[in-house]
């Protein structure tokens, strides 16, 4: 009687191995949670005095992850649920040269890409007019989209990129 095993016994030491193994899971989450990749897209205008275009449209990446960025294509997207990529580069350039992808945006910096001029006015001249009843309900058309070197993508609403004074009435907002 006294070599039987207990419950307290097999209580014990499932206990232990759970614990064991849930520290390890919760160390392996952790650790790739600081390895993924992490961004932020906002889109601003910018304003140089002097300048032969004096206002234009910027796309800013904000890297939050603790390894560089490494930035493979910034493009145009359009649709409501399912976003197709359209024709060319978002990234404003002036010859084929300063096209010079990936750029790369340090570990908690971020960097600044000026948007194509007509990009945007092109994207909108494509919106169909239900695409334009559900942008009444603050549902974006189109899109700026940024992929990684890793293949991560993130979009942001290229409705700011318009000129103010070019947007539609259903693309303006009480704050505008």
């Amino acid at each position: 009687m006294g070599n039987e095993p207990n419950v307290v016994d097999w209580l014990t030491l499932a206990v232990a191995a759970v614990g064991a193994s849930l520290t390890t899971f919760t160390s392996i989450w952790i650790a790739r949670q600081n390895q993924r990749e992490k961004f932020h897209l906002h889109i601003d205008w910018v304003w140089e005095g002097g300048a032969p275009v004096a206002e234009y449209a910027v796309l800013y990446v904000q890297n939050r992850s603790t390894t560089a960025l490494q930035i493979a294509e910034i493009a145009w997207y359009r649709g409501l649920f399912r976003r197709r990529k359209a024709s060319g580069t978002a990234k404003w350039w002036d010859d084929p040269s300063d096209l010079n992808f990936p750029y790369e945006v340090k570990a908690g910096e971020t960097k600044s890409f000026a948007l194509e001029e007509d990009g945007a006015q092109k994207q909108l001249a494509k919106v169909t007019p239900w695409e334009r009843r559900l942008a009444k309900v603050r549902k974006a058309t189109f899109w700026v989209g940024v992929t990684t070197v890793a293949g991560k993508r993130k979009f942001v609403a290229a409705d700011p990129a318009l000129p103010w004074t070019m947007r539609p009435n259903w693309l303006r907002t009480d704050d505008d």
